[in-house]
C-alpha cells in the first residue's frame, strides 16, 4: 500500500455511489478459487458460492462445499 494512503491527513478521492450496476450479471454459481476453510469445511471440495435475486435491491448468498 502507498505510505500517502496510511499517512494521516492526506487527500483522497471521495467515494461515489454508482449510477447503474447490472446485478443480473454477477449473479449465479460462482465456484470459489482460494479460500480460509472453517473447522467445518476443512475437509471441503469444490465449494460453490451462489447468488440468487431476493427482489430488485437484494441477492442473497449461499456457499456450500
Amino acid at each position: 500500500m502507498p505510505r500517502a494512503a496510511l499517512t494521516p491527513g492526506t487527500a483522497t478521492t471521495p467515494v461515489r455511489p454508482f449510477s447503474h450496476l447490472d446485478n443480473d450479471r454477477f449473479r449465479g454459481d460462482r465456484h470459489v478459487n482460494a479460500k480460509i476453510p472453517t473447522y467445518i469445511e476443512k475437509q471441503a471440495n469444490n465449494p460453490v458460492d451462489f447468488y440468487p435475486r431476493i427482489n430488485d435491491r437484494e441477492i442473497a448468498t449461499t456457499f456450500t462445499f
